[in-house]
């Protein structure tokens, strides 16, 4: 996992967490998020969502972070 960034790891840790608990939050909201705590944002600063190219490129990188992540989990998620 080496290759992955950390944000990007952590931040696809949430969004499956929030799968699994069956509280599937909108990838963008998520985003918004992780990028809100990534650059301590002051309130009114602009989300991550205001940057279309830079929304894409880490929505890109937490969904292979994602895939990566169930990969090495043999995609066994069970909840008890």
């Amino acid at each position: 996992m080496s290759r992955h960034d950390p944000h990007d790891v952590a931040t696809a840790c949430v969004f499956l967490a929030s799968k699994v608990q069956e509280n599937v939050q909108h990838l963008d909201v998520v985003l918004d998020a992780a990028h809100i705590i990534r650059t301590n944002a002051k309130r009114g600063a602009p989300l991550l969502s205001s940057n279309a190219e830079l929304m894409w490129r880490r929505r890109e990188g937490v969904l292979r972070a994602e895939r990566t992540i169930l990969d090495v989990m043999a995609y066994n998620v069970n909840v008890e």
